[in-house]
């Protein structure tokens, strides 16, 4: 919408609105606030995404996009000039208690903007989904999926594809076959506090072998390069401490994030 009669209305909020209502599957924003069509922004591109809740981003997110795009960029598959980078979110993402709050939104899209990012909404709670809906765009350009290793335990969960009639397989075959590779970053094991990556997470016995191929024929790799001193940062936890006014929850996010966060008052925060 645009013109005198719409100067109040953001239509980002318009668009989710679509996405919320099943109009539309997936939307995008320009860093200017514009939406953009996903079809038409990432036709033919090498795409380079990255999926989570960013409430709020924090070093952890940047370190993740910023290393797994430096590992995207060394396969010789990527035109260099013909890449763009995605952070997305998930409706699954947005929701708070059932409903999905309209300024909690708008806060993450403000704060993932301020930093330089292009922002994604879908529909796709599953991977396999959003890779195959990209994939159509992209016209057989390669694909990069960047995930936390938590994220790939998910991945590897039959039980979540029960919808499927061919189950994980069939997920795998359609999600993650051509010209898509995904870039695994690490994490500190809740359990031992030890360093938790592809290589050392527990998978059923009779996945290993389908890890093995993923492995062998260059379609998952890990993000070798990161800052272990980051890992402990927790969204969560860092949301915590600006909605309960803490002294130190800056030290975790980027300092352009923290200045939006104090001038716009983002997540809970107040300047009293």
């Amino acid at each position: 919408f645009s013109g005198p009669d719409f100067e109040e209305i953001d239509n980002r909020m318009i668009a989710l609105s679509l996405v919320r209502k099943g109009i539309t599957d997936a939307t995008m924003f320009d860093l200017a606030k514009n939406v953009l069509q996903p079809a038409t922004a990432l036709y033919k591109k090498n795409i380079l995404l990255m999926r989570g809740r960013f409430r709020p981003v924090t070093h952890v997110h940047v370190d993740m996009i910023e290393n797994g795009k430096v590992c995207f960029l060394e396969d010789p598959r990527v035109k260099h000039t013909n890449v763009e980078v995605i952070f997305e979110l998930t409706l699954k993402d947005l929701t708070a208690d059932g409903k999905i709050s309209d300024k909690d939104f708008l806060d993450r899209a403000e704060l993932l903007s301020s930093l330089g990012y292009t922002v994604m909404i879908s529909n796709y709670l599953k991977h396999y989904k959003m890779v195959e809906y990209l994939s159509a765009i992209a016209k057989g350009h390669f694909m990069g999926v960047i995930l936390g290793v938590y994220n790939l335990s998910t991945i590897f969960d039959e039980r979540y594809y029960d919808n499927l009639p061919g189950g994980l397989l069939e997920a795998f075959g359609r999600g993650f076959g051509h010209n898509v590779k995904l870039y695994v970053y690490p994490a500190i094991d809740v359990d031992s506090g030890s360093l938790l990556d592809m290589y050392n997470l527990e998978l059923p016995v009779h996945l290993k072998g389908l890890m093995d191929y993923m492995v062998q024929n260059d379609k998952i790799a890990p993000i070798r390069n990161f800052n272990e001193k980051n890992l402990h940062i927790m969204s969560d936890d860092v949301l915590s401490k600006i909605k309960g006014s803490a002294k130190n929850w800056e030290e975790d996010v980027p300092y352009e994030a923290a200045q939006a966060i104090k001038f716009f008052e983002l997540f809970g925060y107040s300047k009293a």
